[in-house]
């Protein structure tokens, strides 16, 4: 009898997460790690939606699921990756030089992920060629990795620490 009512317990308590919910707790993860930059991957994906919405709104849903998942690949690093003064020191620690394309191959596992992985691949390619990890150039980098570049830029600048700043930049 015991063993019945804990079964009923059990299956009353159980919890229900949809995939947006468990992808924002994995972000947040992200983002806790030692030295860790709260919320950072959060207001990288806002604002990349936000971006997105008014210059290639096909693209929206997936520019915020890779800048929520941005810096996943990052986990393991000696600091979080806004700590870092150049983008050369990012390069010098392999676990920052291979974290777009580690995140990029977690993200293209989960189902519908595709698009968002392809971004997260390049989010730290340059215009001009001197980006990383494949040295991509211009029109050779997605659209919304260039977007999601750009926000991480303004980001790890500082331009999002108050909430009045992130208020005027939406």
């Amino acid at each position: 009898m015991a063993s019945a009512n804990k079964e009923e317990k059990s299956s009353a308590v159980q919890l229900k997460l949809d995939s947006g919910e468990l992808l924002a707790a994995l972000s947040y993860l992200t983002d806790i790690i030692p030295s860790g930059s709260y919320y950072h991957l959060w207001r990288v994906a806002l604002v990349s939606e936000r971006i997105a919405a008014d210059i290639a709104p096909d693209i929206g849903r997936d520019v915020f699921y890779a800048g929520l998942l941005a810096d996943i690949g990052a986990v393991g690093a000696q600091k979080h990756i806004t700590h870092y003064a150049t983008s050369q020191e990012q390069v010098d620690d392999v676990n920052i030089r291979v974290h777009t394309q580690r995140g990029a191959v977690l993200l293209d596992w989960l189902p519908g992920m595709g698009l968002a992985a392809q971004f997260v691949a390049s989010h730290h390619e340059w215009w001009n060629g001197g980006g990383y990890p494949s040295g991509k150039s211009g029109d050779a980098i997605p659209m919304g990795s260039r977007i999601l570049s750009a926000v991480v830029t303004a980001s790890v600048a500082g331009c999002f620490r108050s909430k009045s700043n992130l208020r005027s930049v939406l």
